[in-house]
């Protein structure tokens, strides 16, 4: 417990005196579905692509792990919640990677409404990007989430049920029944709506958008 002890403070202490670097990420997040168990528990499954760019300027210009951890609802993604499938390196051509992850992440469900017969949640996921300390550069590097303005299902995009067709004579309103029935794989609830309320969030005293 003592060694454990000295060796965080020495990483505390290692931390102060790293050198700041923000590096520019674009993590773009797939919806495909959410699942569900009989006991109201709700994962959302999908797939994140996740960019890195200016490598030549820290230490990711030679790391074996270029791509940042992620956390969900504030806690360390494992193995069970994200995993990688496939890294592309362009670093010697664009200072650049990108890592495409496969998601299954559980939603933290919060109540609003509860009398019967009626009982209305919302299930929310904050995706967080962490930091990443290099010891042997002294650096410390944050990743700022860049968004794409004109067209911001480069950010967030729900996977449609059919692609490049027209579903009951292109009726918007049975469109959006297809998706929630395609998004709606959980037991215990019916979607209101398949479309997710996004939000980002930046820090400003650090200057860099990490969630």
């Amino acid at each position: 417990e003592r060694l454990d002890t000295e060796y965080c403070l020495s990483r505390e202490k290692m931390a102060k005196k790293s050198k700041e670097i923000i590096v520019p990420v674009s993590n773009f997040c797939l919806v495909k579905h959410i699942s569900g168990d009989g006991d109201g528990n709700l994962n959302l499954v999908g797939t994140l692509i996740q960019h890195v760019f200016d490598t030549e300027k820290s230490a990711l210009r030679s790391a074996e792990e270029p791509s940042f951890k992620y956390r969900f609802n504030d806690l360390t993604a494992d193995d069970s919640m994200v995993q990688s499938r496939r890294l592309e390196d362009f670093r010697e051509e664009k200072n650049a990677t990108k890592e495409t992850f496969q998601m299954v992440a559980p939603l933290e469900v919060d109540v609003v409404f509860d009398k019967f017969p009626f009982k209305i949640v919302t299930a929310s996921l904050l995706i967080e990007l962490s930091t990443t300390y290099d010891d042997e550069h002294g650096e410390r590097l944050r990743p700022d989430i860049l968004l794409a303005k004109e067209d911001r299902r480069n950010n967030v995009a729900v996977q449609p049920p059919y692609q490049d067709d027209e579903i009951d004579g292109g009726k918007i309103w049975k469109k959006i029944e297809k998706l929630k029935d395609k998004m709606d794989k959980s037991e215990c609830y019916d979607l209101i709506t398949p479309f997710p309320k996004i939000e980002y969030f930046q820090d400003t005293k650090k200057n860099y958008c990490p969630k």
